[in-house]
């Protein structure tokens, strides 16, 4: 119900919460405020199943209410959120056969050409679009979403040019087809089909992509299909599959070691395996490879620099620099050091599950959780809609940590005024993460499972 009237109350007030209306700090923090409480009591919710006897009727209202809350969002505006201008654009652009990774919208509003060149096509874009292009942040960079998410992209302006709206229905269609494909995987592991909520009814799941309109959920299909084919022993299209999701978004590739793995004893599959994702890198790189390879690509600055709402990478960062000055060796390129460091401490979690032997049948779940939700800790950039991510390995084996997550990351509004939030947005779950992880299987997960059998 508090999802039902939140959405409610998005619809009619939150335009007045956009970027564009400038909202007060005390308007923004009772926003956050108020998802802090929905997260509260999502948590609540999730951890009250253990005693809840669960019938068709209440999964029944879980996917409804679900479904009615993303509908609702569709039509609201996206609040403190202009990320889903630069999909708008990228779609225009490739829609209309010029490379979305050759030109920032700074090149074209700083470019006079000739009226037959790209650039001129691309300012009759910009004058068509009306406020879309000019509210595209960091319009010094190139864009940095995989091609197979510019296709989608694409597919929304041709449907109807520059509609927020069509863009989220067409995240709602990919939502759908996730929701069912996490049915029958629960299914498929005699798992409780309750489980379901963690992800349907999750606030941030439904927020950051049916308001802000955030494309990640692109990539969920094509990793749960993965899945699935995993379970049912169809090893090649599990390939096909994890392969095709990374052309969507990048972080997928972290998981091909695990089916590398279980390839391994067959030298022909794991060939397939490795040529389906060399032939979906190749086709996610050529596009860049025609353009500059320079620091105004998105790609590559999102790679070395950036950096945002992280928490354990600044302490990461302080505790080297301190290092350094200890030993008197001069403190240079930072984020040169830290990323490495970061990065050596994902590919060594990797690896770790990789080889780590397990003898329950969702091991492969299990693994991809942990190296997310890794990942998402060590990330220079850990936003909000990031830790959808590990949400929908989440549904399978519930952690504690993962689900009281939620009522911590809406801090992320309020970070802009108060920076020492990031801590306490990310590192109580952190240290319960942790605590999980050590202690083994959850008992949260154990006591969820046994009492819905």
């Amino acid at each position: 119900m508090l999802l039902f009237f939140y959405a409610v109350i998005i619809l009619i007030s939150g335009k007045n919460l956009t970027f564009a209306a400038k909202p007060s700090d005390n308007a923004v923090f009772y926003f956050a405020l108020c998802r802090i409480i929905i997260g509260i009591f999502f948590a609540v919710f999730i951890f009250s199943l253990q005693k809840t006897k669960i019938t068709r009727t209440f999964l029944v209202a879980i996917l409804f209410i679900g479904f009615l809350v993303r509908l609702i969002l569709i039509f609201s505006q996206p609040i403190l959120e202009d990320d889903y201008n630069r999909y708008l654009w990228d779609g225009a652009t490739f829609s209309h056969g010029i490379n979305p990774y050759k030109y920032s919208p700074l090149q074209i509003m700083q470019n006079e050409s000739d009226p037959e060149s790209e650039i001129s096509r691309l300012i009759k874009l910009e004058k068509e679009s009306g406020p879309i292009f000019h509210r595209i942040n960091n319009a010094y960079l190139r864009t940095s979403y995989p091609i197979f998410s510019q296709i989608v992209f694409a597919v929304s302006y041709l449907i109807k040019p520059w509609s927020i709206t069509v863009w989220k229905l067409l995240l709602l269609l990919f939502d759908i087809v996730t929701i069912f494909l996490i049915i029958r995987i629960l299914t498929k592991l005699k798992l409780p089909l309750v489980l379901l909520s963690i992800y349907w009814l999750n606030p941030i799941v439904i927020h950051e992509f049916f308001n802000a309109g955030h494309m990640d959920v692109l990539t969920f299909p094509f990793v749960l299909q993965s899945i699935l084919f995993y379970l049912n022993r169809k090893l090649n299209l599990a390939s096909i599959f994890l392969s095709l999701a990374i052309g969507f978004k990048i972080w997928p590739i972290l998981l091909f070691p695990l089916l590398f793995k279980k390839l391994s004893g067959n030298k022909k599959y794991l060939l397939f395996s490795l040529l389906s994702l060399i032939a979906v890198v190749l086709i996610v790189t050529v596009p860049l490879l025609e353009t500059q390879l320079d620091s105004t690509l998105g790609l590559i600055k999102y790679s070395t620099s950036w950096e945002n709402n992280d928490a354990v990478y600044r302490i990461i960062d302080f505790l080297i620099e301190n290092i350094l000055m200890i030993f008197n060796k001069p403190y240079f390129c930072s984020l040169c050091i830290t990323r490495w460091v970061t990065v050596i401490l994902v590919l060594i979690t990797t690896f770790y599950f990789a080889i780590k032997e397990e003898n329950i049948n969702n091991a492969l779940i299990v693994k991809s959780f942990f190296i997310i939700a890794v990942l998402f800790f060590l990330s220079p950039t850990e936003f909000p809609w990031y830790y959808t991510w590990a949400v929908i390995f989440l549904v399978f084996t519930p952690n504690l940590s993962f689900v009281l997550y939620p009522a911590f990351l809406p801090l992320f509004q309020l970070k802009y005024r108060w920076e020492f939030l990031i801590y306490i947005e990310h590192l109580p779950v952190l240290i319960i993460f942790i605590w999980e992880f050590a202690k083994g299987r959850s008992s949260f997960y154990q006591r969820l499972v046994k009492a819905n059998r």
